[in-house]
């Protein structure tokens, strides 16, 4: 279950050189992750003004059926035979809904002010260890673990960097800011961690 945070406008574009209409909304979950979710053709037209009004009361959404696509992030496209259901009669549903009631505000500055959603990623924090501010980073001893909650904007998103681990390993790497109330700092993601942002 997802709550709808934004729809997109309407578009027409060409596919296998015919028109049709495709629409684009955001979904957030519990851990903040967004997710596009696409509606094409007459599903636009009965999906669409649902989708406008369901953002407004910060509607939960229950989607079944969704094909995954991988086009620069990924998203999740709706097809013949995907189903819908806005705000389901079920706890978990209403937990959700008053749970974003409270922090909409929040969580829509921290997605969308000033930045594509693309450039932005949440990896989930488990509790287990004690939260960090950027600037506690300074005071930080090298290869100690932390974590820091906060904002997460990738630097040359489209093009992939690499390093070489040893002689006949190449491993992607990506360069981000992290951004905090505190501050903000630089930060190089590797490996798995690396391929988890992207």
């Amino acid at each position: 279950m997802n709550i709808i945070i934004k729809v997109e406008p309407c578009q027409t574009v060409t596919v296998e050189s015919k028109l049709t209409t495709v629409q684009n909304f955001i979904v957030v979950d519990a851990d903040l992750k967004p997710v596009e979710i696409s509606v094409w053709g007459k599903m636009t037209s009965t999906m669409g003004p649902l989708l406008v009004q369901a953002v407004n009361n910060n509607s939960v959404l229950l989607a079944r059926r969704l094909k995954i696509t991988r086009y620069g992030v990924i998203s999740l496209l709706a097809k013949n035979g995907s189903l819908f259901a806005l705000n389901p009669p079920v706890e978990a549903a209403t937990n959700m809904k008053s749970w974003f009631d409270t922090v909409r505000d929040d969580v829509l500055s921290l997605l969308f002010e000033g930045q594509p959603m693309s450039n932005y990623c949440d990896l989930i924090y488990d509790g287990s260890m004690k939260a960090n501010t950027v600037a506690d980073l300074q005071n930080e001893t090298q290869g100690s673990d932390y974590w820091i909650r906060g904002l997460l904007q990738l630097y040359e998103a489209d093009q992939r960097l690499y390093y070489t681990g040893f002689v006949s390993c190449i491993r992607p790497l990506v360069t981000m800011l992290v951004t905090d109330d505190t501050g903000s700092s630089d930060v190089v993601a590797v490996g798995s961690v690396d391929e988890r942002i992207m």
